[in-house]
């Protein structure tokens, strides 16, 4: 007996970044004029791996406000996910930048566990176990979050960030953007004088992305095989960051503790340790110093070089707790650049070329300043 299958068709099917997609249909005998028009909801269990993850698409990534245009920030969506977490204080040391300062917690799981891909690639940071490019927002499609039995192609980490960057399209399409942070537009704290004046802040966030099918006149015509994306992403932030710290007095440095008290508010008494007597590993005398004030000829010259070149200065001569301020700026500048390309072989093959760059310079200040500074208290 003779006999065709039918055709059966199936449309509106989205496959996700990271997804196993499974469709079962069943072929039946019949002739060339049956249609059969299969129609179903996606399933609301995943049989075909292990892996918990939620994706974020695209609508939601431009739609949703975050604070500083971190797309990460969205994986608090993914059940089980924080951000809220306290930052890497090793990644601090190391001076891990904007970097450090973000942190992704999956199912109870330590920031260490985390892995980042971009397109499927490694982009995790053996220094920082943080990520090491950042994509703008405006160049990413997609991104997912994925813990608990992950599949066998990702191994090493148990949580797996994988995000995909654009691609171009047959429609041109272009965006500019500026985001603006500056105290000019802030109001006044309340507790605050009515003189002072607002924490320097600015922070400017730009750029662009556009995106279409290549095309130059009589050379080239892109539409459905060769596409672009290109896209470039500027940070300028300038703010300044307060930090107490405790410094000795000058007329300390000078070797000079007249007035200078300890803890039970007694004048403090200087001793020569030249001079010490000691018996049975034990102080037995040693000779004051007059006036408790120790000769400029017993002080290495070596310190005082770096107490006077890189210690600020304080002209009280009484030690107080957090008695100098620093208020050096933490300047950050950040330029990250995008670029694709997506050439459609056939309906079978398609290939893409995608390059990425990314370059931060960023002064982080501790509480002693690079140069000293002369300051009351």
């Amino acid at each position: 007996m003779d006999g065709e299958f039918t055709s059966q068709q199936r449309s509106g099917i989205e496959l996700q970044v990271a997804q196993t997609a499974r469709f079962d249909v069943t072929l039946q005998v019949g002739n060339v004029t049956e249609v059969v028009d299969v129609q179903g909801a996606a399933p609301l269990i995943e049989t075909d791996n292990t892996s918990l993850g939620t994706v974020i698409e695209n609508k939601r990534i431009i739609d949703l406000p975050l604070n500083g245009r971190n797309y990460l920030q969205l994986a608090a969506l993914t059940p089980g996910a924080t951000t809220a977490a306290p930052a890497s204080f090793v990644m601090g040391l190391r001076q891990g930048g904007t970097r450090s300062l973000f942190t992704l917690t999956v199912s109870g799981q330590r920031i260490l566990f985390d892995r980042y891909l971009r397109d499927g690639l490694e982009n995790t940071s053996p220094n920082w176990q943080s990520y090491i490019f950042l994509p703008s927002l405006d160049a990413l499609h997609e991104f997912k979050v994925e813990s608990g039995t992950t599949p066998a192609e990702y191994g090493k980490n148990a949580t797996q960030i994988n995000v995909t960057i654009k691609s171009g399209t047959n429609d041109l399409h272009g965006t500019a953007w500026e985001f603006v942070r500056n105290p000019y537009f802030d109001a006044r704290n309340f507790h605050n004088a009515k003189p002072a004046r607002q924490t320097p802040f600015q922070r400017n966030q730009f750029g662009f992305t556009i995106g279409g099918p290549m095309y130059i006149p009589k050379v080239i015509n892109g539409r459905n095989k060769l596409f672009f994306m290109v896209n470039y992403e500027g940070l300028r932030e300038r703010k300044a960051l307060v930090q107490p710290a405790t410094v000795p007095p000058s007329a300390w440095v000078a070797g000079d503790f007249t007035g200078a008290r300890d803890n039970a508010g007694q004048p403090v008494v200087i001793r020569d340790v030249a001079t010490r007597v000691i018996a049975n590993n034990t102080v037995q005398s040693s000779v004051l110093f007059p006036n408790a004030t120790i000769p400029a000829s017993r002080l290495q010259p070596i310190s005082q070089r770096y107490v006077r070149e890189w210690m600020p200065q304080v002209t009280a001569n009484t030690l107080v707790a957090n008695n100098f301020v620093n208020t050096e700026g933490r300047p950050t500048d950040n330029n990250q650049q995008n670029a694709r390309f997506d050439w459609v072989q056939n309906s079978n093959s398609t290939m893409f070329f995608r390059y990425s760059h990314a370059g931060e310079t960023q002064y982080n200040p501790i509480q002693i300043p690079r140069h000293g500074t002369n300051v009351d208290v």
